[in-house]
């Protein structure tokens, strides 16, 4: 899908939701009337200036697009960078960070977006590593959000890292009512294919709204222009598709 050539309006504001209020970047084409929305969730990470282009650029693609601070229970825009890198710094910037919370966030900021002027009502959902994750638990949420792609996403067969014995993200796929794509890439330690096997098994076979697709040659956050494991052709091939599936599910004819 060719990248519109418009200007791009940004907009930063914070977000009242359930434990304080949460910082998010808005990204949308100026003057182009109403508009499907996207939910662009970062990485573990943070919400670093390399995210909000990533962001930008897919608002480039004619979409409203916001992108959330998922670690704003541990303060405002923190990033592992901006702390350093230091062993300390990934506990520090996930205090009170859990599943549950993200699903409520996630659940604000679709509501937000469906409403808000300029909007068309449609609202979809992306992300990439930890933000897959939160991508994929959206999804579970029942039509919280429209369409969601997920990035290589962690921790789908674990408990929440913060409540132990908890359910897995996976355990809630007969929630998934709503078009869901993965990208899963070959060589990624953090999900081997057997990982990929039990994801697609836990979706009944009528699941035709779900695909989990097997990236050849690409490691974890090859589809991010500022990581070191960046994979330009694989990246292209799959926003290629992840873009066309949004426009199929978010621009009905």
């Amino acid at each position: 899908m060719r990248r519109l050539e418009m200007a791009i309006r940004e907009e930063e504001f914070d977000l009242p939701v359930d434990e304080g209020e949460m910082a998010v970047f808005l990204y949308e084409p100026e003057n182009a009337g109403p508009l499907p929305s996207i939910i662009m969730v970062h990485d573990a990470v943070g919400l670093t200036v390399e995210a909000r282009e990533q962001a930008r650029w897919l608002a480039g693609h004619g979409y409203t697009v916001a992108a959330p601070d998922v670690f704003h229970r541990a303060g405002r825009l923190l990033t592992l960078p901006a702390l350093g890198g230091g062993p300390d710094a990934t506990p520090r910037i996930r205090a009170g960070m859990t599943n549950d919370g993200h699903c409520a966030d996630i659940t604000r900021l679709a509501e937000f977006l469906r409403t808000r002027p300029g909007s068309d009502g449609r609202v979809g959902l992306t992300g990439f590593c930890l933000g897959g994750r939160i991508s994929f638990l959206g999804a579970t949420l029942g039509g919280v959000v429209d369409a969601t792609v997920a990035f290589y996403p962690t921790r789908l067969l674990e408990s929440d890292p913060a409540v132990p014995d908890s359910p897995w993200p996976v355990h809630g796929a007969e929630n998934v009512t709503n078009p869901l794509l993965m990208f899963f890439p070959a060589l990624d330690g953090f999900n081997p294919y057997s990982n990929v096997e039990a994801i697609r098994a836990a979706f009944p076979d009528a699941a035709d709204h779900v695909r989990a697709v097997w990236v050849e040659d690409a490691d974890h956050a090859f589809a991010q222009p500022e990581s070191e494991a960046y994979h330009p052709e694989r990246a292209a091939e799959v926003w290629e598709e992840a873009l066309a599936f949004f426009d199929r599910h978010l621009r009905p004819v």
